[in-house]
């Protein structure tokens, strides 16, 4: 008996032996297995990655793929597709985040040009928005021709970085157009900017209430698209009443103040909670980007990131190299 309980724990605790059921509360296991994947997939060698490392190894399964480039967004854009080993009824739509100094750029000059319409429900990010459409078509028949047997009752889209903005985008779409199921759907980002106006994001929210939006302290891409002059108060315009039309996050803030190997805090739901992370960022945070971005980055890329021994040579994960 001592033997089979030992063994039990032993199992249970290297994430071998895992007991899942669908659920639309935030759950940082799923969050972490999330967060892997689509750090995973922004790497060359994304398919030996997920089937080699630690703990995508044992938890998903890669199904389908579909690769899209725009000289015009100055990027490449991958959505992937997968499914839980111990979920037969869950899909997974990850979206690839940005993975070059030019599709950067392109991001940073589209943040400052005005807002696109989407399916009547206010003004999105022009680059997501334009990124959706490349990629939307292709993704989309994918899920119908996976799921025509009405397998998977749910469905879960996630990304890092812009691959969370399309998420967010994707996810609204889908479900706008009836392929996704309007009630057993979530979304996961990871430090992901924001993707539209406040009308957007209060139309969002009534569709996919069980949004979550994942931010480690330091990280700074969160805080744009601007929502705010910038002020010292650390809070948002809701656009109610200003001349200006600002951007706005969707979903819930979870926050990880010492990252993701610790403690979170869940935020207010559906409102910038000014009591987590920094929601207005000042222009002295610009110069010190420009002075010494490092942390930034060091910040933005920490995500789930936990080595568990590994080396890149093992799994070739792209975050278990030196220039991660």
């Amino acid at each position: 008996m001592f033997i089979i309980v030992s063994l039990f724990v032993f199992l249970i605790s290297n994430n071998i032996f895992l007991i899942y059921s669908f659920s639309l509360d935030y759950d940082p296991k799923e969050a972490e297995i999330l967060g892997r994947a689509s750090k995973a997939i922004a790497g060359m060698y994304y398919k030996e990655c997920i089937r080699k490392d630690y703990i995508l190894k044992d938890t998903v399964e890669l199904l389908d793929t579909s690769f899209d480039k725009s000289e015009e967004l100055k990027g490449n854009f991958l959505t992937a597709i997968l499914k839980f080993k111990h979920d037969n009824e869950t899909l997974i739509v990850l979206h690839k985040a940005t993975t070059s100094t030019s599709q950067l750029l392109a991001q940073l000059v589209s943040s400052l040009l005005p807002m696109d319409d989407f399916l009547n429900s206010g003004k999105v990010y022009s680059y997501q928005a334009e990124g959706d459409t490349l990629t939307y078509n292709r993704a989309g028949e994918q899920v119908k021709e996976i799921n025509k047997n009405g397998q998977y009752k749910n469905v879960i889209f996630a990304g890092h970085s812009l691959g969370g903005g399309l998420s967010v985008i994707g996810s609204y779409r889908c479900v706008y157009e009836k392929i996704c199921p309007t009630e057993n759907i979530k979304v996961y980002t990871f430090g992901a900017p924001r993707s539209g106006d406040y009308e957007f994001a209060m139309n969002y929210n009534n569709l996919i209430p069980n949004t979550y939006r994942v931010v480690v302290e330091g990280d700074l891409i969160p805080t744009i698209p601007s929502c705010s002059e910038g002020s010292e108060e650390n809070s948002c315009h809701t656009g109610e009443d200003d001349l200006l039309n600002w951007y706005y996050h969707v979903g819930t803030e979870v926050y990880y103040p010492n990252g993701t190997n610790n403690s979170y805090k869940i935020c207010l739901e559906h409102v910038e909670d000014p009591s987590c992370s920094k929601k207005a960022y000042k222009w002295s945070d610009i110069f010190d980007f420009l002075w010494d971005s490092e942390p930034y980055w060091k910040a933005h890329s920490s995500y789930f990131g936990e080595t568990y021994g590994q080396t890149y040579n093992q799994t070739r994960c792209n975050w278990l190299t030196e220039e991660w």
